[in-house]
C-alpha cells in the first residue's frame, strides 16, 4: 500500500479491526505459529492469548497472515512508536542500508548529527552518551555505571518490570523459566507502589 506521509496513519474506525477468517488466529497463522513454536521459546503472553501471525503493517494496523486487520496495541515496547511503515522512516532505513550497514564504534555523519541533536536538546550537562542498539543493552551499560559511579553493586526494581532478556537486565525484572529462575546477587524486587 502506497501513501503519502499526510495520509500515512489515518484509519477509518468503522473499518478496523476487520476480520474476514472465521476464527482467530485463522487456519494460516495456526499452522505458521505452530511451525515457529518448534523451534523458539519464550513467547510473550500476547503470542499465547492470541497466536496470530502478522504478515504487514500499515500505520497503526496490522494484518495477519489471514487476511484479518487489527489495530496494533502491542508494538509501544519496541521500535515501532511511531507506527509501521512511515514513509520517511522506511525510504531513510533503505538510504543507509544501501550506503553503510556497520561500521562497529567508528563514527559516520549521521551518528555525529544525532550526538550532537541528543547533547543540544537534554537538559543536563552530561559529559558524555553511549548509543546502544536495544533496551537490553542499554540496561546492562546503565548497571555498569551506577556501580563505578557509587562503589555500590546492589539494585532494587519492582516485581514484574521488564529491562530486557540478558545477563543482569533479567535480575532487575521477572523471573519465570523461560528469564532464569535465579536472580543474579545483588538485585532485590519490592512491590510497586
Amino acid at each position: 500500500m502506497h501513501c503519502h506521509a499526510s495520509s500515512w496513519a489515518s484509519v477509518e474506525p468503522a473499518t478496523v479491526p476487520r476480520i474476514v477468517s472465521v476464527a482467530i488466529p485463522g487456519p494460516k497463522s495456526q499452522a505458521l505459529n505452530a511451525r515457529g513454536m518448534r523451534h523458539m521459546i519464550g513467547y510473550s503472553s500476547q503470542v499465547t492469548l492470541c497466536p496470530v501471525v502478522f504478515e504487514k503493517g500499515h500505520g497503526v494496523t496490522l494484518t495477519d497472515v489471514d487476511g484479518n486487520v487489527y489495530i496494533d496495541f502491542s508494538s509501544d515496547i519496541y521500535v515501532t512508536t511511531l507506527g509501521h511503515c512511515h514513509p520517511k522512516i522506511s525510504e531513510a532505513g533503505a538510504f543507509h542500508a544501501r550506503n553503510l550497514m556497520n561500521c562497529h564504534d567508528f563514527n559516520t555523519p549521521v551518528k555525529v548529527a544525532l550526538l550532537e541533536k541528543l547533547a543540544a536538546i537534554q537538559p543536563w550537562d552530561l559529559t558524555g552518551m553511549q548509543v546502544y542498539d536495544s533496551g537490553t543493552t542499554a540496561v546492562e551499560a546503565a548497571l555498569r555505571v551506577c556501580r563505578a559511579a557509587t562503589g555500590k553493586s546492589e539494585f532494587i526494581s519492582s516485581y514484574i518490570d521488564f529491562h530486557g532478556k540478558s545477563g543482569h537486565s533479567v535480575s532487575c525484572g521477572q523471573m519465570n523459566r523461560t528469564n532464569g529462575e535465579g536472580r543474579s546477587q545483588g538485585f532485590y524486587m519490592v512491590p510497586r507502589p
